[in-house]
């Protein structure tokens, strides 16, 4: 798997970049995706709004977001980001015209995403040669690691 970037391709199907920012938010964030599905994967056995465990409204979501220090509208548009790319699930399953009385869940995809690949060295390696940064500085630091390599702790 190393060195072919079979983890992420930027194109893929099934693995996404959740770590990247949007350059459309107003405040571009490295982490308002993760957060996101964090929150809701927090929430997954708990009845929050609805007799359904681990349902809340896109709005929920957005004040909670928004009390992390995120835009809504940033927030907003991050959770219909990940809930086209299947990572979160509207309970209709139509993924069409949300608004912020839908109530949503954390998919299966969401977790192995949140809790598995960003553990995995490759997973990071293969994310980080196509990531948009919210951060000049943490960009440039990267492109100077990858430019001269990374020196061996041994």
């Amino acid at each position: 798997m190393r060195g072919r970037y079979q983890y992420f391709l930027d194109r893929g199907i099934y693995i996404n970049d959740i770590i990247g920012a949007d350059d459309s938010h107003t405040r571009p964030s490295n982490f308002i995706f993760v957060d996101s599905l964090e929150y809701l994967i927090r929430i997954r056995k708990e009845r929050i709004e609805f007799n359904q465990e681990g349902y809340v409204t896109i709005g929920k979501l957005v004040n909670e977001m928004s009390r992390l220090g995120y835009d809504e509208g940033d927030a907003n548009s991050g959770i219909v980001s990940l809930v086209k790319k299947g990572m979160i699930e509207p309970e209709s399953l139509v993924d069409t015209s949300l608004t912020r009385d839908e109530p949503v869940r954390a998919h299966a995809s969401g977790y192995v995403h949140s809790r598995l690949l960003l553990r995995q060295d490759e997973y990071l390696v293969g994310v980080t040669t196509a990531i948009k940064m919210a951060s000049k500085e943490t960009a440039t630091d990267i492109g100077s690691l990858w430019s001269a390599g990374i020196p061996s702790t041994t």
